[in-house]
């Protein structure tokens, strides 16, 4: 195994398995200040696998956002990716109760740009298309894409 498999492993499979399993828990660990969990788990699975890990835990960023209609997004921001389909950020959504999740992926295309991306709690991948937008406007995008697979009740 080398650097970017080990990196695979984290972005496409253990974080959205860990997402889509145990939610509460997952959300409670990555947002909590004492610890740099995404890193963490990277140097981890390095560990693990007998590879270097040339990351510095500042290359890995989480952010926690309420939302106006109740529901959450934290931000995951990844080291530059080396090659394809590696990730620059994922973002997870959910809602207060934690019946409504999505976790998508802004994955670095062919050609360097973004491709917009979401794994299902099947397993599932989900291509939505480049994206040309800045940071900011992929979270927005990201925000309604979300929206879209669960439109705010009417009060």
């Amino acid at each position: 195994m080398n650097l970017s498999e080990a990196r695979y492993i984290l972005e496409h499979n253990l974080f959205p398995q860990w997402f889509f399993s145990d939610r509460l828990n997952f959300a409670g660990a990555v947002v909590q200040k004492e610890h740099n969990v995404p890193y963490d788990v990277m140097k981890n699975i390095c560990k693990n696998e007998g590879v270097e890990c040339k990351y510095k835990p500042e290359q890995y960023k989480v952010e926690f956002f309420k939302l106006d209609n109740n529901s959450f997004l934290i931000k995951l921001s990844f080291p530059e990716p080396e090659n394809t389909p590696l990730c620059y950020r994922a973002y997870m959504l959910f809602n207060e109760e934690f019946t409504q999740a999505s976790y998508f992926t802004a994955e670095r295309s062919f050609d360097e740009k973004v491709v917009l991306c979401a794994w299902d709690k099947d397993k599932s991948h989900i291509n939505y298309g480049l994206f040309n937008g800045n940071e900011k406007q992929e979270m927005l995008k990201v925000i309604e894409l979300y929206l879209s697979q669960f439109p705010p009740k009417n009060k």
